[in-house]
């Protein structure tokens, strides 16, 4: 038997270099923080029997420069997760 592999991510050169190396794996690229073009890629993908989930945003900044809008993208990325 065997699985069937989606990757999803926003790097559509990452998607196309992982799907050199694994030509089996389906891939499809979204932008995470867009509602309607993340559920289309939700809808398009299916029924999923298991999922690993490493949805997330990191900026290697110290604490005392943290803008509010990385702090913005920190909460939507954090919102996000939990619901996908």
């Amino acid at each position: 038997m065997g699985a069937n592999v989606i990757v999803v991510d926003n790097d559509k050169d990452a998607l196309e270099n992982l799907k050199t190396e694994f030509p089996r794996i389906s891939t499809q690229a979204v932008d995470f923080l867009n509602w309607d073009a993340t559920n289309r890629t939700i809808q398009k993908v299916g029924h999923v029997d298991h999922l690993v989930n490493t949805v997330g945003v990191s900026r290697v900044q110290s604490f005392l420069s943290v803008t509010e809008d990385m702090l913005d993208l920190y909460d939507r990325f954090s919102f996000f997760d939990c619901i996908l």
